[in-house]
């Protein structure tokens, strides 16, 4: 095989690759306030999520392991963002989990969680 061959065969092979990753990159959160693993002093007033791409958020739960599941202002997005706002209610003293889950622009379902204390004393 000659070199003009060969090279041909290295970026088909490269390109086919870089087309197979892509295609399976599925939406992420890049950024939440709170952040996973914050230890907070005061009630936040609301929670941030930032994804990578325009999402669907589908669902946002907050839930205390003392306090159980917390009444939030969340509403089904009817358009994609890669931003969502979500006002709470002051929280008291707990642990607290977010559980949330969306629909990326390649249509597949993405959930995650974030975990955070609150500790007011």
């Amino acid at each position: 095989m000659t070199l003009f061959p060969k090279m041909t065969l290295v970026f088909v092979l490269w390109f086919a690759g870089a087309l197979m990753q892509s295609a399976q990159a599925h939406s992420q959160l890049v950024q939440s306030i709170p952040a996973n693993g914050d230890r907070l002093t005061s009630s936040p007033s609301a929670l941030h999520l930032q994804y990578n791409e325009e999402v669907r958020l589908l669902s946002v739960e907050l839930v205390g392991n003392e306090h159980g599941e917390i009444d939030i202002d969340f509403r089904r997005a009817r358009r994609a963002n890669d931003h969502f706002r979500i006002s709470v209610p002051e929280l008291e003293s707990d642990d607290y989990t977010i559980t949330w889950t969306l629909i990326g622009e390649d249509g597949h379902r993405v959930s995650g969680t974030i975990l955070f204390v609150l500790d007011r004393d």
